[in-house]
């Protein structure tokens, strides 16, 4: 080193100008906090001098003691902070924020702009990430939104399966002080709605009065607590309302015709949730097949214990522990109809579901509306998971591969007294640019994909669910979190090189920066392999089922649907309409069935085969058919007869 005898010509008074200046152009600093350090300085040379240091000498000394421009910021800081007569404006602070937020920003578009090929791979990776994740999200929170709209959900129950026995309902409303209510539903027999020259097949339910109180559906018109009290009266949905009566058209106090002669009055019009286990586009009355046919509804009400053709829902009162009174009624058909039970060879038990969870958690299905899973909710966020995963793996990979192009950058920085703290901020800074701007361009992905991903997941998304309050917050959200926690270790690793190891010559990155890389690209691909296998185990799944032979010839049957069409029409105009269809020259064959081959037909019938002991059965789902039911549908007999019109007993016993 050599001394400052050489230097003659030092300016103390102008060496202390220029440290000051290169502190005033930091923010972190008031006026009087440079005063006090000028002080100080002033004070250390002026010791080191009476000590027999040259003025040269002893500023420098003292100035290297007090430390750099980023430490004195950093220590200075604290002290100042801590201090109460030393506080600061909130305005002051603001400032400085704003002014160092302003040079990280340049900072980083510069850096951006020089690396055009690093910042398109890392924005197009962590946008299609993002999209991919945006569209997951939506349909996540979808399918948790259903039921979402009851008030006090945790008092709402179904009883039993989809379906039970009529009786349950009325004793458990009666006999049981725990139940506020019990709310009957069925859906057939349904009718066609005539208005005018037309007719409309919608679908239509069977409710109680009160249906639309203990589910809170919004009722745009209309009393929830009587509409449905009278026989022949009909709540309609918003949408059905204005097909039929015109938009905004008053409906309340209008008739409907229903089948050919049943007159409805509307009593009210429903606003029907698209998320909704429940889905009707008109609610009749009960009371409606009780004025229909009052000996098969009494019959049921005392007697239909095992004929499960009701859907009956029970309002809790408050307070009321669920579970306990789940275990409270289970054996209740064992109690109330033992002979019955023992002379049809079944045991039945009692059962609730929260209504709110049918929709997800349901594993006894739902015969008034949407059914879904949630295992497919996990596993669809287990993909949206892994999808951020492997985008911030990518982040990260790319970043930390580009450590030797940066070393220098951070080598010169820190030697003109940029800290460590300081570089983080910017390194972080820098990710959160990149994944906003992915942010921007996954939105404009998901705008385009919106069509297609509602066409596969039979959804309505539309652009406007993303834009609101909510879903904006939470990308903000998702988007930062991301930023962060892919930008930590780049930021952290990048901040750590030493000025003396980068500015000296070859430098090279460290060999744990280059396993973790290795790491990071393995588990990267790890990921990516499962998520492809899992797609061609599903495809391949797809291809089964599509390729499978199913047992019948479907390519050449049409399926014309006549299950809205009255029973009573059906039975009298079946058989015309059938042999008019049959005497066309394109129609080879003709036959009816209850249900399309696949879906359900009448499930739970118990059966007695012969030779078992007596009031042994077994449970069997059957499939009501016409005849020619074998040759219209190409079916391959194995052993008997098909069904023949010339044996009397096969139009009843075969």
């Amino acid at each position: 080193m050599s001394t400052h005898d050489e230097h003659p010509q030092f300016d103390f008074e102008k060496a202390i100008r220029r440290w000051r200046r290169g502190l005033t152009s930091n923010r972190a600093f008031l006026g009087e906090d440079l005063d006090e350090l000028e002080t100080h300085l002033r004070d250390h040379v002026a010791a080191l001098v009476a000590e027999g240091r040259d003025e040269r000498a002893a500023f420098f000394i003292a100035t290297d003691r007090l430390g750099s421009t980023g430490d004195l910021q950093s220590e200075y800081r604290k002290v100042a902070f801590g201090r109460s007569k030393r506080r600061r404006s909130v305005a002051s602070l603001a400032g400085w924020g704003l002014a160092m937020g302003r040079n990280y920003l340049k900072t980083t578009i510069r850096s951006l702009a020089r690396h055009k090929g690093f910042t398109a791979i890392n924005v197009a990776g962590l946008a299609v990430g993002l999209a991919g994740c945006i569209l997951i999200g939506f349909y996540i929170h979808d399918e948790l939104a259903y039921d979402n709209f009851i008030g006090e959900s945790d008092r709402v129950y179904r009883l039993g399966g989809s379906t039970v026995g009529w009786p349950y309902g009325r004793i458990l409303e009666e006999e049981f002080p725990e139940v506020e209510r019990a709310v009957y539903m069925r859906s057939y027999p349904t009718y066609p709605i005539k208005q005018g020259d037309n007719l409309y097949y919608e679908t239509l339910l069977y409710a109680d009065a009160g249906f639309l109180s203990t589910f809170d559906y919004p009722v745009v018109a209309g009393d929830p607590t009587t509409a449905l009290e009278a026989p022949y009266s009909i709540a309609l949905s918003t949408s059905l309302a204005d097909e039929l009566f015109g938009r905004g058209e008053p409906a309340i106090g209008r008739s409907l015709i229903l089948g050919d002669s049943l007159r409805f009055a509307v009593t009210a019009v429903v606003d029907v949730p698209r998320r909704s286990h429940i889905q009707f586009d008109a609610l009749m009355s009960f009371e409606t097949l009780r004025a229909v046919n009052p000996d098969f509804y009494e019959s049921e009400m005392s007697g239909g214990w095992l004929d499960l053709n009701v859907i009956t829902y029970l309002q809790l009162r408050p307070g009321v522990d669920a579970a306990s009174f789940a275990d409270k009624i289970a054996d209740l058909p064992r109690e109330r109809a033992a002979e019955y039970l023992a002379r049809w060879g079944s045991s039945y038990q009692l059962g609730l579901e929260r209504a709110d969870r049918i929709y997800l958690h349901s594993d006894r299905g739902n015969t008034v509306g949407p059914k879904s899973s949630i295992d497919y909710v996990y596993l669809l966020a287990a993909v949206g998971i892994f999808l951020l995963i492997i985008a911030g793996v990518n982040f990260i990979n790319l970043t930390t591969a580009r450590s030797v192009d940066r070393a220098k950058e951070v080598g010169v920085r820190k030697v003109v007294g940029s800290s460590r703290g300081p570089l983080v901020r910017q390194f972080l800074g820098e990710s959160l640019v990149l994944c906003l701007l992915s942010l921007v361009i996954a939105i404009g992905l998901v705008f385009l994909a919106l069509p297609g991903f509602n066409s596969l997941t039979a959804k309505s998304f539309a652009p406007t669910d993303l834009i609101t309050w909510e879903a904006a917050a939470a990308l903000l959200l998702i988007t930062i979190v991301v930023g962060l926690l892919a930008g930590l270790y780049p930021a952290i690793s990048l901040s750590s090189f030493k000025p003396v190891e980068v500015l000296k010559g070859p430098f090279a990155a460290g060999r744990r920066g280059a396993r973790l890389r290795r790491g990071l690209v393995v588990f990267q691909f790890a990921i990516s392999g499962v998520l492809v296998l899992a797609t061609l185990v599903v495809m391949s799944q797809l291809r089964y089922m599509q390729d499978r032979d199913l047992g019948f010839d479907g390519d050449q049957v049409l399926v014309i649907d006549t299950r809205r069409v009255p029973s009573s029409e059906r039975r009298m105009l079946g058989e015309t309409f059938r042999d008019a269809v049959a005497a066309h020259t394109s129609v080879q064959s003709v036959s009816a069935m209850f249900a399309v081959p696949g879906r359900n037909a009448w499930r739970g019938q118990l059966s007695f085969p012969e030779g078992w002991d007596d009031g042994e059965s077994i449970s069997l789902e059957y499939l009501a058919v016409d005849f020619d039911f074998v040759e219209t549908l190409g079916l391959e007999i194995v052993a008997g007869r098909d069904f023949n019109r010339d044996a009397g007993p096969d139009a009843s016993t075969a």
